[in-house]
Order: structure tokens, then C-alpha cells, then sequence
């Protein structure tokens, strides 16, 4: 007979018996199962898997390594891109390259001169599938307009839904 671990941060256990109020020594067949929270997973599966079932076998052994822990869901980094940079935001802190966890905000900045659409910065999360909440695209900072420099020194309400044409 072999024991799980104990419950550990984002990891949790159960098996049939321990649902019904049973004994929770295992026996041959047994099974029992490893869940990890919401964007984390058992650090030895693909991300997409946040279970694992094991089995006991005459042996006395499970099926699979039991797992202590889960490890957070991973985002993949974001490519350099001409005249923008990024910092990462964990837990209230800002690092300028690191992994990027679930949960993470990465906030994008272009040089002066340069612009996300009509903005300087723009701000994604990392989800728990191991994507961002929001797509970007390939080269996100674009030269700014010559139209829209002169309403923002004029400090002119720019409004995104409306078209603005320059008249001579």
C-alpha cells in the first residue's frame, strides 16, 4: 500500500472511497486522481492536461508518478518587434524579460513617435489555456499619423470611431 502525498498548493487529490466516507488505505485497482487549480498543471504532462488518473497495482505501486506540485500555465514570449518593448507584471512587480505565467500582465510600449493604433501602450493577460486574452498583431507599433500629433498638441478629444480629414 502507498500513500499520496499531501495536498499542496494548486494540487489536489481524490478517489472514490475518500467521496464516500471510506477508509482511505488503497488497495489493488484502486484509483485515484490529481487535479491541478485553474492554470496550473502536473509539471511533467502537456499544459492541456491539469488531471492525472493512477491506478494501484499488485505490486503496490501506482500506475504513474504521483505528482507534490503543479506548475503554472506558461505563455509563449512575445517575438522582438521594431520599436516596441514590453515589461512583465507578477504579483504587483515589474520585470522587463522573464517567463510569463498565468495570471501575468505584459504591458506593450512603443518609442516615441510611434503609436498601438491610437494609444502608446496596450496591456494583455496570460489565461489559463496558455494564451493571451487578447490577439496581437505582428508589428504593433505603427509611425504616428501626422493628423493625429497635431490634435494631441492641440489637445483636440480624439475619438476612435470618428474619421478625421485634414482640409487645405
Amino acid at each position: 500500500e502507498q500513500q499520496p502525498p499531501e495536498d499542496t498548493k494548486n494540487l489536489r487529490y481524490w478517489s472514490y472511497a475518500m467521496l464516500l466516507g471510506e477508509n482511505t488505505e488503497y488497495l489493488y485497482q484502486d484509483e485515484i486522481t490529481f487535479e491541478c487549480d485553474l492554470g496550473f498543471h502536473i509539471p511533467w504532462l502537456d499544459q492541456s492536461e491539469s488531471s492525472l488518473h493512477s491506478t494501484c497495482q499488485a505490486n503496490g505501486q501506482w500506475s504513474h508518478e504521483m505528482p507534490s506540485l503543479c506548475t503554472s500555465v506558461l505563455c509563449p514570449l512575445f517575438p522582438e518587434q521594431p520599436h516596441t518593448l514590453f515589461r512583465v507584471r507578477k504579483s504587483g512587480r515589474n520585470y522587463r524579460q522573464s517567463l510569463i505565467e498565468y495570471t501575468d500582465q505584459v504591458t506593450f510600449y512603443c518609442d516615441e513617435g510611434y503609436e498601438i493604433g491610437d494609444r502608446q501602450n496596450v496591456t494583455v493577460v496570460c489565461t489559463a489555456n496558455g494564451g493571451y486574452n487578447i490577439e496581437l498583431p505582428p508589428n504593433l507599433c505603427h509611425r504616428e499619423s501626422s493628423l493625429i500629433k497635431i490634435l494631441r498638441h492641440l489637445q483636440f478629444p480624439i475619438d476612435r470611431d470618428v474619421k478625421y480629414q485634414l482640409v487645405y
